[in-house]
């Protein structure tokens, strides 16, 4: 009588647990995954945004009422997204804006261009972007979070992904994905796949890793040639399988005043022509002296966004046996827009065999050279030519010497001494 008593009891509380909609207390998101309790947990955690989504979906012809109500059910939603990612709720809310642009994404009804899609783009996928943008410039390494982000962005465009979309993912995956992140790019079939063959070709364009010591952090690189504006950028080296790739960045020139002289854009608009003002007069007379180079050594210009990819130029890396130099490689293929064609733009630093064994410790001028292609514009043709310019090389950043010592002893060959 005793074991049927037992019997009943524990019948009762699994009962209990199953019609509570609650069987576990999961102290991590990695436990929901393992679970396989994801999209459960976020369509239970936010029912009535579901149901206003599935409302949304279903009908042609949306009305005021439905869009207001959709939209107040989604803010209750990002609401908990501010924690993201530190907490397991800011995790499931994540995904719940993923599933529910899934699902409108799936309707009959999406064309691209009625209330179903603009609520999509905007509503849903543009919070999305925002997160995995704020979480980039976090320049923290968590595979599971950043798995979550791709994987959620995966779901939420399907196949209805467009170019300014791939940039924002070019961003997100980053140079170095974490190996399940690139699994998951190789095995798209829409605009990861594109992701993946960009950083498989991008690797390539680096025939040789650069000299060791740049491995030791990230470098600032000025580009100056006459009768052009100057052109700044962040090299930042990283190790991929005991190989050496460089990414880099490129600065506006906004953005290398507000970091290297510690004027900040103003928000008031009254007073951004005085700022501009003070901007072009430091940049135009800008000289690397050791005041200035001190600056920007000091200086905390960002260098989380760095890749092979930036603002339509590919990193090359080419090694010149015979002159013995180094040479790094930004460059922009033809672009044409209608009847305007904008040639080749390749710009390079050159480095020399003293700069390739030693760093200088300070700043580093070396040769520079800029090969532009003929353009169009306007009908009329510019015939392209090359240009000798100096790069400026000096660190910025934390740099680490250990990173360099180990490449080196990993470089060094065995050596077995035989005391026979």
């Amino acid at each position: 009588m005793r074991k049927v008593y037992y019997l009943a009891v524990m019948l009762f509380l699994m009962a209990l647990m199953v019609f509570s909609g609650c069987s576990k207390d999961y102290q991590s998101y990695d436990e929901l995954v393992r679970d396989g309790v994801v999209e459960s947990s976020a369509r239970k955690s936010y029912k009535k945004f579901f149901d206003a989504v599935d409302i949304l979906a279903q009908n042609a012809e949306t009305d005021s009422l439905q869009l207001k109500e959709v939209m107040t059910r989604t803010d209750d939603l990002i609401a908990d997204l501010r924690d993201f990612p530190t907490t397991v709720q800011s995790r499931i809310a994540l995904d719940g804006l993923s599933f529910a642009a899934a699902d409108l994404a799936a309707s009959p009804h999406f064309d691209g261009l009625n209330d179903i899609s603009f609520f999509w783009r905007n509503g849903l996928l543009t919070p999305l972007f925002m997160l995995g943008r704020r979480y980039v410039g976090m320049d923290m390494e968590n595979e599971s979070t950043i798995l979550q982000l791709v994987k959620a962005l995966q779901r939420s465009m399907a196949d209805k992904a467009s170019d300014d979309m791939l940039m924002e993912m070019i961003q997100l995956v980053g140079p170095k994905p974490p190996e399940s992140v690139f699994e998951v790019c190789r095995a798209d079939s829409f605009v990861f796949k594109k992701v993946f063959d960009l950083l498989v070709y991008s690797r390539s364009l680096q025939d040789i890793g650069p000299p060791v010591w740049m491995m030791s952090g990230p470098w600032f690189v000025a580009l100056v040639f006459e009768n052009s504006p100057m052109q700044f950028y962040a090299l930042k080296p990283i190790e991929i399988d005991d190989s050496m790739f460089l990414t880099f960045r490129n600065y506006r020139p906004g953005v290398v005043y507000e970091h290297v002289f510690e004027d900040p854009a103003p928000k008031d608009t009254k007073e951004m022509d005085g700022w501009l003002e003070r901007a072009s007069a430091h940049l135009d007379t800008l000289r690397f002296d050791t005041d200035t180079v001190n600056r920007i050594i000091r200086s905390d210009l960002p260098t989380f966004d760095s890749h092979y990819y930036y603002d339509n130029y590919l990193l090359g890396a080419k090694a010149d046996t015979v002159k013995t130099e180094f040479r790094i490689i930004f460059k922009r293929e033809q672009v044409q827009d209608g009847y305007d064609v904008a040639g080749v733009d390749s710009l390079e630093v050159i480095l020399s065999e003293k700069e390739v064994m030693s760093r200088a410790e300070f700043v580093t001028p070396m040769l520079a050279k800029r090969i532009r292609g003929d353009s169009v514009v306007n009908g009329r043709l510019a015939h392209g030519k090359e240009e000798v310019g100096l790069a400026f090389l000096m660190p910025i950043g934390h740099h680490d010497e250990a990173i360099v010592d180990r490449i080196k002893r990993r470089m060094l060959p065995e050596i077995k001494v035989n005391t026979n």
